[in-house]
């Protein structure tokens, strides 16, 4: 549906229906240098409602954003799971390597948030998730980068994270979110999931875009 982000509603993908579903959109300023939009998309059959709240920053290239699920209808909901708060992919238009900038996490070893870098070649898929629902066991902040850009990525999550990068036929893409996810809402019910912040860097230094 156009929307970097994904979910499966009573065994359904979120892409073969969310642009039928009752769509509202508010925006207003948040101080200097940012506007929040809030967008409300809802069910007309069982009253599931999506609300995604982003914060677009106007003084640099980046956006962050929470999905928010509740149930308004009268009865249970289907379940939801294979929540992915961040599915995006961005068209490189090349074929070569890109290269994933990540961290190791913390747990209690000599080399807690040591930089290493991971290739992916065209055609491979990278996965990083959390262990023991230690949300820093892995670092949730990593970096794509094809060259003389890429994106930063952050997961703001206190719980099991999951995390991936797939390079297929030029096309790069991401995915965050709850690494398992099976929900079915009461009325009245509502949870959200992890928060993600993107950051569009250019320029071809890397460092200093983490800067």
């Amino acid at each position: 549906a156009g929307l970097p982000f994904s979910f499966s509603y009573g065994g359904k993908r979120s892409s073969e229906f969310l642009d039928t579903w009752e769509r509202t959109e508010t925006s207003e300023p948040v101080g200097d240098g940012a506007e929040r939009t809030t967008l409300t998309l809802t069910d007309p059959a069982t009253g599931l409602q999506v609300t995604v709240v982003s914060t677009v920053y106007t003084d640099t290239p980046g956006v962050d954003w929470t999905l928010q699920f509740t149930n308004t209808g009268a009865a249970d909901t289907p379940p939801i799971d294979h929540l992915r708060t961040l599915d995006a992919g961005f068209s490189l238009g090349f074929a070569g390597a890109v290269t994933l900038h990540r961290l190791n996490g913390s747990v209690c070893q000599t080399d807690d948030w040591l930089p290493f870098d991971q290739s992916i070649a065209p055609g491979q898929r990278a996965e990083m998730s959390t262990s023991n629902g230690r949300s820093s066991s892995i670092s949730p902040f990593y970096t794509l980068d094809w060259g003389q850009a890429g994106i930063v990525t952050a997961i703001g999550w206190s719980g099991q994270w999951t995390a991936s990068a797939e390079l297929r036929d030029g096309v790069l893409t991401s995915q965050a979110g709850l690494q398992a996810t099976r929900i079915a809402l009461h009325p009245g019910e509502s949870f959200r999931g992890p928060r993600i912040l993107q950051m569009l860097w250019a320029g071809g230094d890397v460092q200093e875009a983490h800067n």
